[in-house]
Order: C-alpha cells, then sequence, then structure tokens
C-alpha cells in the first residue's frame, strides 16, 4: 500500500540521508529506526486509519445514492466510488500483506482459504494424541524414546567406529566456506527472500529493502559485511523483547491465565455447554457469573478488593473482561502490585471451591492478609540474588620507596597502518618523570605478543639508564604472569620471555607487577551506584538501575504508572526531546505527582531522581507514605531552569503498599520530576558490596619476593606477617579522668589511633571567666595523645548552640563580641597549631545560630576565614549532627550542609580554605543504612574529607540494640570508601557517657565495647604462609605498618633474626615488596 505512494520513497530517502556517528552496523541501526519512525508519521497522517476510512466512504456512497434516485448528485456517486474502489485496493495490498502466502494470486479472491491464513496467527497447532493399529493411544513409546535419546548404552571400541566415517568437508570446500563474504552475496541474499515474509526486529520486511535498495543498499551491505567478517554483532541488534511476568507461583499463573482468557468452569461457562440449568450469581443472585463478574465485580467480592487502598486505582476504571483486567495491572502498576493482585483473586477462586466442597474456609477480610503472607512466603523462598555488575574505579599511578625505579610499558595497535607503538615511561619514587621512550614496529600477530615485546623494551629500556633497583609494571595479566612463574605457564612465545629471564649481573633484582585494576577483584561485587550530583544541570541524567522498580522512569510512555498525590494536577511536558512529569496547580505542601509500589520487608532500598522548579529555589523531599506512616527518603534544594539529583534512601521493615511523592513548602511552584529509580537490595547483597567495598577501599594486593643476594627465588620460605598498626583512623573522645586512671589508659591505648577531647578544649572550659583561660587539662590531655602516638582533633573553636554559650559572652554588645570571639580563635589555635589533624571551627552551624544572630549573617564565614589564617595548614571543619542519623530534620539534610559549605567558600579571601565535613552521628532511632550511604554519597560529590566525629547509639535503645546497631552503623562506614575516619563518643566516664560506653567501671566490656573489638580484630590483617615455587607469596593486607619475618632451611641463623618494616598504604596499585637473604656457605 505504501509503496503504491511516491510520498514512502522520498520518506526513506530523507530518513537515509541523516547523519549519525558510529560503527557501520550501528550508523545503519539508527537509520532504520529513524527512518521506521518517519513512516509511521508519514503513514498516520497520510492514510489514516483505512478501515474508518471505508466505513464512511461506503455511509456517504449510501446516501449518495439515495439523493441520485431522487435526480441529485450524480458527480457525487462516481467520485465515491472511485475513492472507495482506491481505499479497497489498499485494504486488499494489507490483507495479502497479513496472510504472507504465494498461494494465492494477487488480489483478494474472499476465499476461505486466503481468510483461514490471514488469520491463522490466532490458532495452536495441537497433537491431542496417537493412535495405533488397534486404536490405542500410543504414549509410551514416546516417554522411552526421548528419556533415552541422550543416554549411552556403554559402547566399547568408538575409535574404530570413528574411523569407519568418511570426511564429507573437504580442503576445497572449506576454503570455500571461510573466504571473507562479499557484496555481491548480500545483494543475492536480498533478492531470493520472499517479499512479505515475517520482518525481523527493525519491523521491516524484505520488501521494504528489495524496494529501496539502490538508496540503502550499499550502506546496510557494508555494516552486514562487517559484521559478518569480524563476528560481531551490535548488541542492540543480537536480543530478544521479553515480558516481565510476575513473580508467583505456577499454579496462580496457570489460574490467571485460564482466567484471563475466561476458561475457568464458572456458571456462565457451565451454564453455556448446558452443564447448569442458570448462570446468574448464587452470591450477589442479579447477575450472570462470568469471570470479571465472580472476581472483580461481585458485590460479595468488592469488599475484599477495598481492603487494600493499592487496588483503587483499577477499581475506578471500567474493564469488560477479567483479562483486560489482568493486562492493565500488568501494565500499570509494578510486578509486585500484579503479583499480589494475581495472588489475590487466586485465594478467591480457591475460597470459592472450598465452600463448594464444605471444607473450612478463612474469612472474608483476611482475604488480602493471607494472600499477602503466601506471596511474601514465596518470594523468600525463591529469592535469587543477581548477578552483579563490576564497579571499575579509575587506577592511580603508585610510587615506590626511595631507590627503586618504575618502568611502566604499555603497547597500541593501528591497524590501518598495520603498525604498533611500543611505550615506556619511568619514574622516581616522587613520581617525577625520568625518562621515556617510544618506538613504532610492524604489526605482529597477536595482542598477546605486542604486550610481551612492550615488555622486552621496557626491560632492555632499564639496561639501557643502567638503574640497578626497577619494578616494571604493565596491564597484560598473561606476559606478567608468564615471566613471573615460567614453569606454570607456556606460551607460543617463550624463546622472547626466556631472553627476558635471563638475570643481568650488574641488577641486583628486577620485579615484573601487574597493574591491578578493577577487574582484579572479584567479578562478584555487588553492583550499587556511588554516583551523586551537587551541580545544576540543563539536562537531567538517565535513571540509575534503570529505574528499579520505578514503572516509567523517563516518562516516555506518558503518564503511565504515575498519578497525582493530594489536589495537584500532572501532565507530561517535553523540552528539547527530553521528557519530565509536572505537578502544578498545588495548594499544599504534599500536592505533587506519586506513584504506587509495593515494598518488600529487610530490604533496602535506594533512590534517586532528578528534580526541577518552575521559579526560584527551594527544598524538595522525596517521601513514602505506607501502611506504618511515612518515611522520608531524601531532599535536594532545587532551582528553576535546571535540574538537580535527589539522592535517598530507605530500609523496610515490613512489607507492604506504599505510595511515593515529592513535597514542597512552598505550594506555589511547579514540581519537575524526571530519571526517578527505586533499586531494592537485599540484606546480603548489602553486605556483599560492604565486604568488597573494603577490600578495594581499606586493603591493597601485596606481592612478596623472596630472594637470594644474587637475585634467585628462594621458594618454600616462611612467611610471617604481623600488623603493627592499623592506617585507617578509629578511636573515641577522652576526658581527663583518663589522666589518673592507668586501667583505662591501657584500655584506650592498646585499641585506638586517634582521639578527641570531650570538653577540655570548649570555650567554656577554657575560658569560664573573661580573660581568665585555663588550657591546663587539655595540655595534659594533648601530651598523654602524643605520648602513646595517637592523633587528636582540635574540638571545638565555636559553638553556635546558645545553651553552650558562657553567660558572660551571651551578654556581650556585637563589637564586644565580636572581640571576644577573634580573641579566642588566636588563642586555641595558635596554641595548638601543629598539634592537632583538624579543627572543628564552628559547632552545630544549621541547627543554631547564637553568633549569626549577634554579629549577621556572614559570622560563620569570618570565623572560617580567621581559622585559616591562623592554622592554614590543618583541615577545617563544620560540625553537625542528623546529617545521616534522621531523614526526618529539614535543618540539616546533605543538601542544606553543602549549602552552608558554598556560602562559606563565596566569603571573600574563602575559596583556598581547605574544608572537610564533620558528621556527629549521635543516632535516636534505630539507623537507617541505606539513607545513611544515599547522604554520605551526597556529600562525597563536594570531594572534600569526611570524619565521623561523635558518634554513639541512644541508651534509650537498651544495651543489646546500642551493640547490634553500633556494629551496622560501624560496618557501614568503615565499608564506604570516602569515610576518612570515625571517633566514638565515647568509651568511659565514671558517671556515665553522655549516652554510650564501651566499658565498665572495672573496664570490662560492655556489649558495645565487644562489637569495637570484634571489628578491630576483623579489620586488622595478620598472617603466615609460605612462598611458592618461584619465592612469591601474594595476601590482601589492610592499611597499615607491618613486620614482615622470613626463614628458610637453606639461611643462617643470624639472618633468620632480621625483618623488614613495611607500609601498606591506600594508592590504587600493586605493592612489591623485595627482601634479600644471604645463603650460607
Amino acid at each position: 500500500m505504501w509503496l503504491a505512494n511516491r510520498g514512502c520513497s522520498e520518506t526513506v530517502i530523507r530518513a537515509c540521508e541523516t547523519q549519525q556517528e558510529g560503527t557501520l552496523m550501528f550508523k545503519v541501526s539508527k537509520k532504520l529506526k529513524k527512518c521506521k519512525k518517519m513512516l509511521k508519521s508519514w503513514s498516520k497522517d497520510h492514510f489514516g486509519s483505512v478501515k474508518k476510512q471505508i466505513a464512511m466512504r461506503k455511509e456517504l456512497l449510501w446516501k449518495a445514492e439515495e439523493d441520485a434516485a431522487k435526480g441529485e448528485n450524480y458527480g457525487v456517486v462516481s467520485q465515491l466510488r472511485r475513492e472507495l474502489n482506491v481505499l479497497l485496493d489498499k485494504e486488499s495490498r494489507m490483507w495479502q500483506q497479513r496472510a504472507r502466502t504465494q498461494w494465492v494470486a494477487k488480489g483478494d479472491k474472499n476465499t476461505r482459504y486466503f481468510h483461514g491464513v490471514a488469520t491463522q496467527r490466532k490458532r495452536r497447532n495441537f497433537i491431542k494424541g496417537i493412535k495405533d493399529a488397534d486404536d490405542g493411544v500410543v504414549s509410551g513409546i514416546f516417554v522411552e524414546f526421548y528419556e533415552r535419546l541422550f543416554t549411552q548404552s556403554d559402547p566399547n571400541d568408538l575409535d574404530r567406529v570413528l574411523d569407519g566415517v568418511n570426511k564429507v568437508v573437504t580442503a576445497d570446500m572449506n576454503a570455500e566456506l571461510v573466504k571473507p563474504y562479499i557484496m555481491e552475496e548480500i545483494d543475492e541474499a536480498i533478492n531470493q527472500m520472499a517479499p512479505l515474509k515475517a520482518p525481523g526486529l527493525d519491523g521491516m520486511p524484505p520488501l521494504f529493502y528489495q524496494s529501496f535498495w539502490q538508496n540503502i543498499g550499499p550502506k546496510v551491505s557494508e555494516a552486514v559485511l562487517s559484521c559478518l567478517n569480524s563476528d560481531t554483532l551490535l548488541k542492540s541488534i543480537n536480543h530478544t523483547f521479553i515480558t516481565l511476568i510476575p513473580k508467583v507461583p505456577n499454579k496462580v499463573k496457570h489460574f490467571m491465565w485460564r482466567a484471563a482468557n475466561d476458561s475457568l468452569p464458572t456458571k456462565l461457562n457451565l451454564f453455556t455447554r448446558h452443564i447448569l440449568p442458570d448462570n446468574v450469581c448464587n452470591l450477589c443472585e442479579k447477575h450472570p457469573k462470568d469471570t470479571i463478574h465472580f472476581l472483580w465485580l461481585c458485590d460479595m467480592v468488592k469488599c475484599i478488593w477495598l481492603l487494600d487502598p493499592i487496588f483503587s486505582l483499577p477499581r475506578s476504571k471500567h474493564f469488560r473482561s477479567f483479562g483486560d483486567l489482568a493486562s492493565a495491572m500488568l501494565s500499570d502498576t509494578s510486578p509486585a502490585i500484579a503479583a499480589l493482585f494475581y495472588m489475590v483473586a487466586w485465594s478467591i477462586w480457591i475460597r470459592r471451591n472450598r465452600l463448594r466442597e464444605r471444607q473450612h474456609v478463612w474469612e472474608v477480610g483476611e482475604a488480602v492478609r493471607r494472600a499477602r503472607d503466601l506471596l511474601q512466603e514465596f518470594w523468600d523462598v525463591q529469592e535469587c540474588p543477581t548477578q552483579p555488575l563490576v564497579q571499575r574505579t579509575r587506577q592511580k599511578w603508585a610510587p615506590l620507596v626511595t631507590g627503586i625505579y618504575k618502568f611502566n610499558f604499555d603497547g597500541a595497535i593501528f591497524e590501518s597502518l598495520a603498525r604498533t607503538g611500543l611505550g615506556v615511561v619511568v619514574r622516581d619514587a616522587e613520581g617525577m618523570i625520568i625518562a621515556a621512550l617510544s618506538q613504532n614496529i610492524q604489526l605482529p600477530s597477536s595482542v598477546d605478543l605486542v604486550e610481551a615485546l612492550a615488555t622486552q623494551r621496557a626491560i632492555l629500556f632499564t639496561h639501557e639508564l643502567s638503574i640497578a633497583h626497577v619494578v616494571v609494571e604493565g596491564d597484560s595479566l598473561k606476559v606478567i604472569t608468564a615471566l613471573n612463574y615460567p614453569k606454570q605457564n607456556r606460551t607460543q612465545w617463550d624463546t622472547l620471555l626466556k631472553i627476558l629471564r635471563k638475570p643481568a649481573p650488574v641488577y641486583k633484582f628486577v620485579v615484573l607487577v601487574m597493574s591491578v585494576s578493577a577487574k582484579g577483584f572479584g567479578t562478584n561485587a555487588l553492583t550499587y551506584d556511588y554516583t551523586a550530583n551537587i551541580e545544576c544541570l540543563a539536562n537531567p541524567h538517565k535513571p540509575q538501575y534503570g529505574g528499579g522498580i520505578i514503572i516509567n522512569p523517563e516518562l516516555n510512555h506518558g503518564l503511565r504508572g504515575w498519578s497525582t498525590f493530594g489536589n495537584a494536577k500532572i501532565e507530561q511536558r517535553v523540552l528539547e526531546d527530553n521528557k519530565y512529569i509536572v505537578a502544578h496547580s498545588r495548594n499544599q505542601p504534599e500536592d505533587s505527582i506519586s506513584q504506587k509500589l509495593y515494598l518488600q520487608k529487610d530490604k533496602l532500598y535506594t533512590f534517586s531522581a532528578w528534580i526541577q522548579v518552575s521559579d526560584g529555589d527551594f527544598p524538595v523531599r522525596a517521601i513514602l507514605k505506607t501502611t506504618t506512616g511515612f518515611k522520608h527518603i531524601g531532599t535536594v534544594f532545587a532551582k528553576s531552569k535546571c535540574w538537580s539529583m535527589l539522592k535517598g534512601g530507605l530500609t523496610v521493615n515490613a512489607s507492604g503498599p506504599a505510595e511515593l511523592y515529592f513535597e514542597s513548602k512552598n505550594a506555589s511552584v511547579e514540581i519537575w520530576v524526571d530519571s526517578v529509580s527505586l533499586q531494592p537490595f537485599t540484606q546480603e547483597q548489602w553486605k556483599s558490596h560492604q565486604d568488597q567495598s573494603i577490600e578495594k577501599a581499606r586493603k591493597r594486593k601485596v606481592r612478596i619476593h623472596v630472594v637470594d643476594e644474587q637475585g634467585n627465588p628462594l621458594p618454600n620460605a616462611s612467611i610471617s606477617i604481623i600488623q603493627k598498626k592499623v592506617s585507617f583512623p578509629f578511636g573515641t573522645a577522652i576526658n581527663k579522668n583518663i589522666l589518673t586512671n592507668k586501667a583505662y589508659q591501657n584500655w584506650f591505648s592498646s585499641r585506638f589511633t586517634v582521639t578527641v577531647f570531650e570538653d577540655e578544649m570548649k570555650w567554656y572550659t577554657t575560658e569560664p571567666s573573661p580573660g581568665q583561660e585555663d588550657y591546663t587539662a587539655a595540655d595534659a590531655l594533648l601530651q598523654f595523645a602524643k605520648k602513646n602516638y595517637i592523633q587528636v582533633r582540635g574540638h571545638n573553636v565555636l559553638w553556635d548552640d546558645p545553651s553552650k554559650v558562657q553567660s558572660w559572652v551571651s551578654s556581650l554588645s556585637r563589637n564586644d563580641l565580636a572581640v571576644a570571639v577573634k580573641k579566642r580563635i588566636n588563642s586555641v589555635m595558635s596554641r595548638y597549631k601543629g598539634q592537632v589533624i583538624a579543627w572543628d571551627v564552628v559547632n552545630e552551624n544549621l541547627h543554631f545560630s547564637f553568633f549569626e544572630h549577634k554579629l549577621g549573617s556572614s559570622a560563620s564565614a569570618t570565623f572560617y576565614n580567621g581559622a585559616h589564617g591562623i592554622d592554614g595548614t590543618t583541615t577545617l571543619f563544620m560540625n553537625e549532627y542528623n546529617t545521616i542519623e534522621d531523614s526526618r530534620d529539614w535543618l540539616s539534610t546533605p543538601d542544606k550542609y553543602i549549602q552552608k559549605l558554598k556560602q562559606i567558600q563565596r566569603f571573600p579571601r574563602n575559596n583556598n580554605l581547605k574544608q572537610g565535613i564533620g558528621l556527629e552521628s549521635h543516632f535516636s532511632i534505630a539507623p537507617d543504612l541505606a539513607y545513611m550511604r544515599s547522604s554520605i554519597d551526597t556529600l562525597a560529590s563536594t570531594r572534600l574529607p569526611i570524619w565521623i566525629t561523635e558518634l554513639d547509639i541512644a541508651s534509650a535503645l537498651g544495651q543489646q540494640a546500642q551493640a547490634r546497631y553500633l556494629e551496622q552503623v560501624l560496618r557501614e562506614l568503615h565499608a564506604h570508601p570516602k569515610i576518612n575516619g570515625i571517633i566514638m563518643w565515647s568509651a568511659w566516664k565514671p558517671g556515665g557517657c553522655y549516652q554510650m560506653c564501651l566499658t565498665d567501671n572495672s573496664f570490662n566490656n560492655l556489649p558495645t565495647g565487644n562489637v569495637v573489638d570484634k571489628l578491630l580484630g576483623e579489620w586488622r590483617s595478620s598472617l603466615k604462609g609460605t612462598a611458592d615455587g618461584e619465592g612469591f607469596f601474594e595476601a590482601s593486607l589492610s592499611h597499615g605498618d607491618y613486620e614482615l619475618k622470613i626463614s628458610h632451611p637453606n639461611v643462617t641463623s643470624s639472618s633468620l633474626a632480621q625483618s623488614q618494616r613495611f607500609k601498606v598504604s591506600s594508592a590504587d596499585a600493586l605493592e612489591q615488596t623485595t627482601l634479600h637473604l644471604q645463603v650460607s656457605a
């Protein structure tokens, strides 16, 4: 039908002339998609609905013929007949194409066969049974045949059998088969295809290609040949379309299939088959009892569906059949809600059957609860963790110790030039480039050989530069492994490797190291996207995790899945090809868009969305309304004219329906939303990710090579590694009581590496009266920390809480207060300059504003400016609570924290401040790990160091809950790669701690102390082992200081005593330690 119109070819030509970027196949694929879209649009504008036009022309023709019989409008009849004939011809072509058969001559002959073929897709081929000559049904022979089809009966002497099999494929035939494909073969294949065969995934039948081959043939042929001759295929072509089926038991699926096809034994179906005398529902006694009535419309059943609000949307619509209702539930709701709907429907059917058989049944009001319990039970036993993707992290060059030089090498292939480039860069321990080279050579036969030649050139370069101690580092696992373990790894380039392995007499050792990349860590790392963005962008990013369980996350399907919350009006808008949803005409803060979901117990959900407001800039919060209350999952300071990312999360403790919506206290602005995502993780997945993150962020691969004085390996050497100090800063607050309690000193110093003073450095302690400063206690605590090699954070310079300000300070005038504050900053920071690792300059600056109220809105910024002027090398922190602890607190959300940081940075001469983020972390409720992680992700996007400064769990929760929650929080914080240190508040105090102690007065651990000791044991790495046959020993070690001891049967007794200290740092590379031992004569 289209081919008969010139506009079709013009549309195809325009589509093919569009410019696309990418590979040949990608360009063709994009052009075909563009062509398909343009043809649909052209067809809709040019043809419309042929069926409707035929009906309309017939109606007009009938009326015109009546008028013609009265002697009026003869010409109209002829015109309408011509138009109708054209339309009927188009319809005939459509039927012919749909039938896709060559057995019927062109044109609709109105044969029974023609229409049978055209509607064949509605039928199923089914063999009901096969009978033998005695009219008996054959079944066992089929079963027996397929049971034995892939089994064997212990055959012997198979070689003789195979020798008797003649070769079918000759050398000439094989040469013909492996020849590269040519363009003429593509042309021939296209022309051999039946024009109306079923279209492929691009929706285009062979007729399309045959008709426009002169326009599109060359490009299509090039793309097809690029795939056939390179053995690669574009991923977007090599796929199948699937429909997500709600996860329910098979018997429920079978029930739903029968219900959707109206094949259940309802009274109406049985009456139609003359089995029952009537079809009236025996429950309501009003309507015929078909499937849709019995499971959905009957008054006795409606009360069941009204028990759960998640079924309110489908109840507001009219459905002609139960199949339509089931399809709507599948397409317009989440899979979880659809699964619950199916389970409730199945429960109604089972209850009906039990009633008929006079069996015990549950109350009507229990139907939904029982269905939900059964579904949850099924999910619990069916839960299967998905195969995660590998998080690839950026690798950094890692220097070695002084005196050792690192040679980094690689090879590059330039196929168009048939050449290969080899490159080597030499750096010293400071990272400075000492030398470099590049070499252009002929293209070798394989990629591995390129890497081997690059390795050879790097080692020869060490000879040319006469450098004694070197590490040669590359990224080819196969080459490096073959060099380090020659006996276990035989390769096609062994001759080359033997030359490389020959020792050079003037060099003490040459160590070959493979650069560790993300793929070096296990592929089972849980997929979690740490991405957060604090910049306001012109266009939103794609939704994380593809939207997770959110329906229609990018609004590509109109408003499907979305509805209103409150009294707002919603609509879809499009700007520069970006589709988003808008909530307007709002009257209350909660009036917005919403989506109904189903949340599962013990799942952790990470949330993200891109938000914009129509005017100004205002906070927008994402909220989940659940059966147990409202869960605040994240907030962002949204702006107009650009998109801001809202990231949040929550942990779900009870399964049930929920509704996602957004809230802004300013009800006069529109809320724009796009790229929404809500991704669930199981507890096991979350724990797995913590473990993988610790392996990457807190540990490092170490390979030790034990050699003798001549550089020969010492196999089977005994190796002992003892961690002497953990690099990750971990500690608790202390007070002056520790100075006089030896037991407390021992308990504390044996565990922790960093501390902060509870009150001894605060202003109200050091200057309780004007002009009477006393730093005695702070000085003594600092000396104790230095003596025990414990780092100290300066806490705090100023506290914005009016209740924590001395009365004499509160009574000062504005000018006198400014003088006193300046004196305070200079006094404490000058005294301890260079002795503390951080300063909490302003404490709780978001919840309180004593100094801003007295000195003006820029007071805090001036404090940081003055502090930087006194101690410009120490990081200056803003210390705040409830930023990660409680999502309900509007005052200190991550976006509010970042907004305050930017305000401080914008102050004149503050652009070079060395800032840090201090999170107090006082948990008064059960911690929400998902919200914690997402909040830290958002804060980490500032690229500032993040410290946990005052961690504790409320005593009101009880000792056992304290310990349980403390372990959860510590594991989560230690696993997050952007956390730089943790300090708890505190360990012990004679009269009791603020909220959480770790030990009692006899310094026996409390449950919280046991948790700390347990984790400290896990975070340390001490192990023993034996070097392999080449003298290598490899381990994953936590960052810190280590003592290495090595013993060997051939080593002199004096050498047995020697040990070596080494440090494992956080650089993203492989550390190499080589120890030389004197071999006895």
